[in-house]
């Protein structure tokens, strides 16, 4: 297709994914812009063990490009063929990808991120446990050897007289 830019902007999200297709109209050439192009999306597994399955897209049509949005479902993690079929007035072309489904948000980072306040709160508690601990412990030293003096002080007492 000589009269357009294709890009690809992927979230592989296993279940509901989304992929926004720009198509963008060269600005060299003089012709002017018909209607937009029909654009459809295809994922089918790498290993074929599931069938081809076609989305067709949404237009949101933008400044000087229009974007569409296609959202497959991908049902486990694994390498996915992707397809982009651009149908316009010169004829079809199509375009085809590999990529790989991943887990809704941020993966590894998700049990760093969330556990965070836990881990901050229960650090927070260990000080706090270690601090009273010392605060008893250096307490009954003192009464210890407050009780030690006193009672080695009432012993002198007894003796002097």
């Amino acid at each position: 297709m000589p009269h357009y830019t294709l890009s690809l902007w992927a979230d592989p999200d296993i279940g509901d994914a989304t992929f926004f297709i720009v198509v963008e109209h060269k600005k060299e050439t003089n012709e002017a812009r018909n209607e937009p192009p029909h654009v459809s999306l295809w994922v089918e597994p790498v290993d074929g063990h599931l069938p081809r399955v076609t989305y067709d897209a949404e237009p949101m049509t933008l400044r000087n490009q229009v974007q569409f949005v296609a959202r497959p479902f991908f049902y486990k993690r694994e390498m996915w063929r992707v397809g982009v079929t651009l149908r316009c007035q010169d004829g079809i072309d199509e375009y085809e990808t590999q990529i790989e489904s991943t887990p809704p948000g941020f993966g590894a980072w998700d049990l760093l991120i969330y556990s965070f306040p836990f881990a901050l709160l229960g650090g927070m508690w260990i000080i706090a446990v270690v601090r009273r601990v010392r605060l008893i412990t250096k307490h009954s030293r003192q009464t210890a050897a407050q009780l030690s003096n006193a009672s080695s002080h009432d012993r002198e007492k007894d003796y002097d007289v």
